[in-house]
């Protein structure tokens, strides 16, 4: 358990490192947390192991995120719970490193997670205003005028949704995006 190379042949480490915005020593951190987890439910658990949903929510980095939901569900291979090379994906999108492109890609996807349509929608909209403000916070009516105004500005085909094409133009103009589009595990 914990961080031994043990658990990993060379080409599965250098494969990790390949294909995330990790190094080794972070990829046996993450591989560290996740058996931690994995443990509280199950003794016998190992890397190979499918983790929880709600095991991987309880990270201290998802735990008042009010995206949580979406985060773990869209980065899950399995709907009951994230293999480790999942969690590895789901860590390296949320990295300080990872690429911008990433980044858009998984933020469109999170808003896009009610419908799952490949494009957004007023509602889809509404329902991550909802979650960022919160209820109390405002009306629906405002939450909903909000969204109306928003698509409006960023649906430049008129086409009654949001492309990811659209979006990643929005993204463009918000330099700090990727700097706050961070989820810090390790």
């Amino acid at each position: 358990m914990g961080n031994s190379t043990s658990d990993f042949t060379k080409e599965e480490l250098h494969d990790y490192e390949s294909c995330t915005f990790f190094s080794r020593r972070e990829i046996l951190s993450l591989h560290s947390i996740f058996m931690k987890l994995g443990k509280k439910e199950d003794s016998n658990f190992s890397k190979n192991s499918i983790l929880p949903l709600e095991s991987v929510k309880s990270l201290p980095s998802l735990l008042n995120n009010p995206f949580r939901d979406e985060i773990v569900s869209i980065f899950a291979s399995d709907e009951t719970g994230q293999t480790f090379d999942d969690f590895v994906d789901m860590c390296s999108a949320f990295s300080p490193n990872a690429d911008v492109k990433v980044k858009e890609q998984v933020c469109f996807v999170m808003m896009d997670y009610s419908t799952a349509d490949g494009f957004l929608t007023v509602a889809d909209l509404k329902n991550v205003l909802s979650k960022q403000v919160g209820d109390k916070n405002m009306s629906d009516q405002q939450i909903h005028a909000i969204a109306v105004k928003f698509f409006e500005e960023i649906d430049v085909d008129r086409s009654d949704s949001i492309s990811l094409t659209e979006f990643s133009r929005l993204v463009s103009r918000v330099p700090e995006f990727s700097r706050k589009f961070i989820m810090r595990v390790i």
